[in-house]
């Protein structure tokens, strides 16, 4: 029972991005043209209807995002998804003074420490951040078929 759990972790792992969508619904379609380069959409003949932006909780595989992406994409109605960027951002930050760890006590160096560092024994004094992959992507569908849904 539980090799079984652990298969399908996976499998709800990749369930569980947090895709989020800003734009306009149209009727759903079976396939989406997938680019990373703006010259393959002719920007005279499609018109961009919404915007995508996933920021995982984990480090999924770039390729489970690109297939989530284009599943709510499908759903929503776009022809051509544009893959935008992948970028770090900040998910918190602390630092060594935080009140919400509290500030560190320097303590004494044991005599093993004293060999090695020659002096008391080391905190961070840097600032540490954990950070998240954020991805962005642009869909876009043919301006004819948007007009006519809309009722242009």
């Amino acid at each position: 029972m539980k090799k079984m759990l652990f298969a399908l972790l996976p499998l709800l792992l990749a369930g569980c991005l947090n895709v989020e969508y800003t734009g306009r619904k149209f009727v759903p379609q079976d396939s989406v043209k997938f680019t990373r380069n703006t010259a393959d959409i002719p920007l005279d003949d499609y018109t961009m209807i919404g915007k995508f932006t996933v920021a995982p909780h984990f480090n999924p595989h770039p390729y489970e995002v690109e297939e989530a992406v284009l599943e709510k994409s499908r759903e929503v109605g776009g022809d051509i998804l544009l893959f935008v960027s992948a970028k770090a951002a900040p998910r918190s930050a602390y630092t060594p003074d935080s009140e919400e760890f509290g500030k560190p006590v320097p303590r004494k160096a044991s005599k093993a420490e004293q060999k090695i560092l020659h002096e008391q024994s080391p905190l961070p004094q840097r600032h540490a951040a954990r950070l998240r992959q954020v991805y962005e992507f642009k869909l876009y569908k043919k301006t004819s078929e948007v007009n006519r849904q809309l009722g242009f």
